[in-house]
């Protein structure tokens, strides 16, 4: 939702669109607008089969928007003397006191960073493992699955997403260095072309692939209350409530790096390493029962060591996030 609303908003601005009904066309209108006219109604359809296929465009503009970077890398464009260096946007912050991107007392390849600082990089990487409730329904409906067939899917499709991920990482802050914003598509220039292009595709494809998370948190939902067979009306007021929720949330919250990476240091850890750990404790103790005279193995220790190291790394990088900002 953050984001969605950081793009349309750049994207209002491109298009010259200030005002609707005499109503200036804030972040939060936009929001508003955009969950109430377009995501509810898509999230409350009686079958997603027709948003199926907005994988490919959300493929498509993540390739579109890694090629458009390394090329505005390339360019200069955004270096002193740069097309849109100077660009009066407000979303290139770093244009300001006549200072280029790479502006900086001291180059970073000279002072290099804080190693706590590498903290703040763990914790957004760990949201990589958020997706991973997932896999056994993938699994199941992996066409021939076989462990070799699985391997090839996970191997193939984590380095595809490296190998992306760090065409972001690397252009970005080559072309902005420091001053790099959570979602990197706000640092580029209204007027740049390339730019808002990215900026449509990637709002279209998370407008169209938002109903698919919405489905997926609403399963939970539902299994953790125990409700078997639930009626529409039920599925529909979830909906509802989660939209609600989420759009609400993304108007309080505006620095989506910081989101992302204090729930990449909490969720994440708890994921990675506690939750796992509780979940072989638990399966072990119920083995014990059925057999009392088996010795409880030093695996149950170091599970139980590694869900509270794991914990404390959660916390700490969750403090260093917070107060690094």
């Amino acid at each position: 939702s953050m984001i969605i609303g950081d793009l349309l908003t750049d994207l209002c601005i491109t298009a010259g669109i200030t005002h609707l009904a005499g109503v200036e066309m804030s972040r939060t209108l936009v929001l508003l607008i955009s969950h109430l006219v377009v995501i509810l109604p898509l999230c409350m359809l009686r079958s997603f089969t027709s948003l199926s296929y907005s994988s490919y465009s959300g493929l498509a503009g993540l390739l579109y928007t890694a090629i458009f970077m390394t090329i505005r890398w390339a360019d200069g464009s955004y270096a002193e003397g740069g097309e849109f260096n100077n660009s009066t946007s407000p979303t290139i912050m770093f244009t300001a006191g006549n200072h280029s991107a790479h502006s900086d007392s001291e180059p970073f390849d000279v002072k290099g960073t804080f190693p706590l600082k590498a903290l703040v990089l763990i914790s957004i990487l760990t949201n990589s493992y958020h997706c991973h409730y997932n896999a056994p329904k993938f699994y199941r409906e992996l066409k021939d699955c076989t462990p070799d067939r699985w391997s090839t899917l996970v191997y193939g499709a984590f380095t595809a997403a490296f190998l992306i991920n760090a065409i972001f990482m690397v252009a970005g802050f080559m072309t902005f260095g420091r001053f790099c914003k959570g979602i990197i598509l706000n640092n580029y220039a209204h007027d740049d072309s390339l730019a808002t292009f990215s900026r449509f595709t990637i709002a279209i494809s998370i407008i169209c692939g938002y109903p698919l998370f919405v489905e997926g948190f609403r399963t939970c939902v539902f299994e953790m209350c125990k409700v078997q067979n639930p009626e529409q009306d039920q599925k529909d007021q979830v909906a509802i409530f989660t939209i609600f929720m989420a759009c609400a949330a993304a108007m309080m919250f505006t620095d989506a790096g910081l989101v992302t990476a204090v729930l990449g240091a909490l969720l994440g850890s708890f994921i990675v390493y506690v939750f796992p750990c509780w979940m072989f404790r638990a399966m072990r103790r119920k083995e014990l029962e059925q057999y009392p005279d088996e010795d409880i193995g030093s695996d149950y220790h170091a599970a139980g060591t590694l869900s509270v190291v794991g914990a404390l790394l959660g916390v700490v990088g969750a403090v260093v996030v917070i107060f690094r900002e």
